[in-house]
């Protein structure tokens, strides 16, 4: 956790990389102090900077963007077999062991997509539920009888009405 507050808001909590830049800044202050400070090791910040910068070509550079860009298309499914064809495709020099270093050093990795599952269906041998309550449901004849029923109910209850209507409105 950072001293001054919050995760990622101070300089202590910045990449190594950025550290070194604000320790190689102070020239005239000493180097262990300064490491101390930042909370890195002298041996870290010597060996990155006799580290020499690696440089990346123009081609590569495309090569690598181009790459990115089919694995985002493909929804992170192309493997290195169909990420070299496809830039092979595009013109790029690049074997599946060139591809699969590039995917390495891009960590991209594939995630495959679960196709949807039927859960529902039942196979041939699979044994049927006990019927315990005994119930014969029969959907087409069940739902007939029930709105035929829900109907006589509602002329009969209809008629009462009108019957009452009908006999308050005859002349005594």
């Amino acid at each position: 956790m950072c001293p001054l507050g919050k995760k990622g808001q101070c300089l202590f909590c910045e990449r190594n990389e950025i550290k070194y830049d604000f320790i190689q800044a102070q020239e005239g202050d000493p180097i262990n102090k300064l490491c101390q400070v930042m909370g890195v090791c002298p041996s870290a910040y010597d060996a990155w900077r006799k580290r020499s910068a690696i440089l990346i070509t123009e081609d590569d550079l495309r090569l690598y963007r181009k790459a990115k860009e089919l694995f985002k298309v493909s929804r992170e499914s192309f493997g290195s077999r169909e990420l070299s064809k496809k830039l092979q495709f595009e013109g790029f020099d690049a074997g599946r062991d060139r591809t699969r270093k590039i995917m390495k050093k891009l960590k991209l990795i594939v995630r495959q997509r679960v196709a949807y599952k039927v859960t529902t269906k039942r196979k041939l041998g699979d044994a049927v539920a006990v019927n315990l309550l005994n119930q014969n449901f029969n959907p087409v004849g069940d739902y007939i009888y029930e709105n035929r029923r829900r109907l006589i109910q509602y002329y009969e209850d209809s008629l009462r009405r009108h019957e009452c209507r009908f006999a308050s409105s005859r002349p005594h």
